[in-house]
């Protein structure tokens, strides 16, 4: 059986390219499935140097979503430093952070139910109803 690699259909495409290595960039491979424990190690400690932050949860932090997708591209672009990247602006900034967000996010195949039992639905509450002032016996 042969391994079969898949890569993005799309790269991140810049609207406001960047110039690495003396050349004009406006497009950025990426591929998250290549991405080193190392890798998201430092993607971690950037986006914790540059958020100031000691704790914070993956799935909401967009600092790290930026790094993690920016060291996605390093992982099939390893000519490209991490400083090169971190020259991205505008609504670029929100392009990688849509490729973190999605690598640390569940997709819907995972959330769904395993379970063949159906959830019970309850109509009444469960509580006695209070009474209040206004209200008469």
């Amino acid at each position: 059986m042969a391994i079969q690699t898949i890569t993005p259909a799309n790269p991140i495409e810049l609207s406001n390219p960047i110039e690495i290595d003396g050349k004009t960039c406006t497009s950025l491979p990426y591929d998250t499935d290549e991405l080193t424990v190392a890798q998201f190690s430092a993607a971690e400690a950037h986006a914790k140097k540059q958020a100031q932050k000691v704790v914070s949860i993956a799935e909401f932090d967009y600092t790290m979503h930026f790094y993690l997708a920016a060291y996605a591209v390093i992982a099939v672009n390893p000519t490209i430093d991490i400083t090169d990247l971190e020259r991205v602006k505008g609504r670029d900034i929100m392009k990688f952070v849509e490729v973190g967000r999605f690598f640390t996010m569940t997709s819907d195949e995972q959330e769904a139910s395993t379970s063949d039992e159906l959830a019970e639905t309850t109509h009444e509450s469960s509580q006695p109803r209070s009474k209040t002032s206004t209200e008469c016996e």
